[in-house]
């Protein structure tokens, strides 16, 4: 009976270190209440690395203990026959298997343990962490709130989560750039009305310009016509006036006596002979043709002026101060460049009569045209036209300034040289006496013969007289006025040097040219 309960026990013992491994490996596979396995990796990594590893040691220690104790049995048995006596010898086999089983069993135990603490740890922290992260969102949302209602704004729904705030510094920048977007819409738009402004008023300034472009030779013959018929009328009442003596033919002519005689014979000698065997008939026609192209010449040189001041006069106030100094300059360079372009021609066609009077018998044609040139072309009326120096207008930093610098240019350069075209008329006409004086003995077709030729140079140097006359009154009349307004010149705003104002100025030069 012992036997067979010595034999149950072992069978029980061995039963037991066989399934129990088992058991314990499907009970760590189990789910653990609660929810450890969501709470991270990290109670995860732990069980794993310091649990489970540990406890598959033991375990395996503990089998083998289990199965020395199962082979000392057997032998034991297996020594003393199946009916001998369990000797001392199998129970102490026994007893040290039933040991280690239960050693087995409280270290699977104490690892189970620690696993769960472990895990518990870990789920502590975790929660420990979500509650942080709770505490200071609600933080934050009560220091929104706070601002908010420290600056009187509110969401737009306070019970939808999470709030939409409006920052102000964002609020009024957005605002400040919708203002500037829209004055840069307003000025686009300005700009835009501007330009097309700008683009009618230059359309109306070129289809102006083509008109003018489109009459200018009308303008210009009738100019034309008109200076050679003032001429010739200048002429024909100067020679009718009067003969002169002898004394003033040779002053006007700068000729000595000795040469006025030798003119005064040979032409006594041709009209002997019949009037087509008169010398150098050829030449009356090329004197006509020269007269004609310097008519040409003034009129161009006229209505070219008049031109530049009628737009500087039109056109003044599209400029600034500064500006307008610039045009005044302008206006003032471009007229004394067309007046020189009218010198330059009239030297070239007065050059060409040389030539031609080679072959001319009669001398008195050529003492003329030369007492012509010498009043026509002064130097006085050169020297004090290219002394005109219009580049300090520019420069000048005041109104106050540019009226000195304006008096003293008109006063000193302006002035002197119009004013010679007064005394070039008085020369004309004194002039336009000597043929009639020299010729008033010959006979009728050497009179006309010599008139002709007389009359081609005089209309000549009267247009060009005329010509500038007209120019300069241009000028002073329609320019000066604008000039004296803009830059508020008065009569006390004189020159240094001069002493006049410049209203003073061109006030007597008016009435010198009238």
């Amino acid at each position: 009976m012992v036997r067979i309960a010595a034999a149950a026990l072992a069978f029980t013992a061995c039963r037991a270190l066989k399934t129990e491994p088992s058991t314990m490996s499907e009970s760590v596979e189990q789910p653990v209440p609660g929810d450890w396995r969501a709470l991270g990796q990290t109670g995860k990594s732990m069980t794993d690395s310091d649990g489970l590893f540990q406890f598959g040691a033991e375990v395996a220690a503990a089998e083998a203990a289990a199965v020395r104790a199962r082979e000392e049995a057997a032998a034991a048995v297996a020594a003393e026959g199946g009916d001998a006596q369990v000797s001392a010898r199998v129970m102490d086999a026994e007893a040290r298997q039933a040991e280690a089983q239960a050693a087995k069993q409280d270290r699977e135990q104490r690892m189970l343990d620690r696993v769960v603490d472990s895990m518990g740890h870990e789920a502590d922290a975790e929660e420990r962490s979500v509650d942080s992260m709770e505490q200071k969102l609600r933080h934050l949302e009560g220091v929104i709130r706070h601002d908010l209602a420290a600056t009187g704004k509110k969401t737009e729904d306070a019970d939808v989560s999470p709030h939409w705030v409006v920052d102000p510094k964002v609020e009024l920048e957005e605002k400040i750039e919708r203002k500037m977007d829209a004055e840069l819409e307003k000025e686009e738009s300005q700009a835009a009305k501007l330009m097309v402004h700008a683009r009618k008023q230059v359309e109306a300034a070129v289809a102006k310009e083509k008109m003018y472009m489109h009459h200018r030779s009308a303008v210009e013959h009738e100019t034309q016509v008109r200076l050679v018929a003032e001429a010739d009328a200048l002429r024909k009442e100067a020679a009718e006036s009067g003969t002169l003596s002898e004394e003033e033919t040779l002053q006007l002519l700068d000729i000595s006596k000795q040469d006025l005689d030798n003119i005064t014979s040979t032409l006594a000698g041709f009209a002997k002979q019949r009037p087509d065997q008169m010398t150098a008939i050829w030449i009356e026609e090329k004197l006509d043709s020269s007269r004609s192209k310097l008519a040409i010449a003034s009129s161009k040189m006229v209505e070219a002026i008049k031109h530049k001041v009628e737009f500087f006069k039109n056109h003044h106030h599209d400029y600034d101060d500064h500006q307008f100094l610039g045009l005044l300059s302008r206006t003032i360079n471009e007229t004394m460049g067309e007046i020189r372009t009218f010198e330059e021609t009239k030297g070239y066609l007065m050059n060409k009569f040389k030539g031609w009077d080679k072959a001319n018998g009669e001398k008195l044609t050529l003492s003329l045209a030369q007492a012509i040139q010498g009043v026509t072309g002064s130097v006085e009326f050169k020297s004090h036209l290219l002394r005109i120096d219009t580049s300090r207008l520019v420069d000048t930093q005041s109104t106050h300034e540019a009226c000195a610098t304006l008096t003293n240019l008109v006063s000193t350069a302006m002035t002197p040289a119009y004013l010679s075209l007064s005394h070039q008329k008085e020369k004309l006409d004194n002039i336009s006496k000597i043929v009639p004086s020299v010729t008033g003995k010959l006979p009728t077709f050497m009179q006309e013969r010599m008139g002709a030729r007389a009359a081609s140079l005089l209309n000549m140097a009267y247009v060009e007289n005329l010509a500038l006359k007209e120019a300069a009154m241009g000028i002073v009349q329609e320019a000066s006025p604008v000039v004296v307004s803009r830059l508020h010149c008065t009569v006390h705003s004189a020159s240094v040097r001069s002493g006049f104002g410049v209203v003073a100025v061109l006030a007597a030069l008016v009435a010198w040219l009238a």
